[in-house]
């Protein structure tokens, strides 16, 4: 008499790349639930303000309201790392703005210096290359008032 031996675990297994798909798609899912869940609680802590934006604060209220405000210092340190992160692009993009410059294509039929006629007085030039610094520098002041605004805010 011949028997058949049990089934093993592994037989039962389905495929890994099902199983991964399967799992991202529920986590997935998960994360849009678990995001509305939260919006709605922190919509719901702002209805008396009259204001419809929804700010930081307004987010850790609703996380303790729906009973999970031991993540409230991991979600401002997270909120904090992403303002630096921010900050820093912006800084970063002003200042390859700043060192690439203006552009401007040069005449075939220029001279030494760029112009394309001799006669083009190089005092007007000058002046466009002061206005092009002014510029630079109002942009400059201006992402540092952005920083400090946003550093107030957080």
């Amino acid at each position: 008499m011949s028997t058949i031996p049990p089934a093993g675990f592994d037989e039962y297994e389905l495929p890994y790349s099902i199983t991964t798909r399967i799992i991202r798609d529920a986590l997935s899912r998960a994360a849009v639930v678990f995001i509305n869940y939260l919006a709605a609680s922190a919509i719901e802590t702002k209805k008396g303000t009259g204001k419809r934006t929804l700010t930081l604060p307004d987010v850790l209220a609703g996380l303790e309201e729906i009973g999970l405000a031991e993540f409230k210092d991991a979600v401002q340190v997270q909120v904090g790392a992403f303002n630096q992160k921010l900050r820093a692009k912006k800084k970063d993009a002003t200042r390859r703005k700043l060192v690439k410059g203006p552009t401007s294509a040069v005449p075939a039929d220029a001279d030494a210096d760029g112009d394309a006629d001799a006669d083009v007085d190089d005092d007007a030039e000058a002046d466009g290359a002061e206005a092009a610094d002014e510029t630079a520098k109002d942009e400059t002041d201006e992402l540092a008032q952005d920083m400090e605004d946003d550093e107030e805010a957080s």
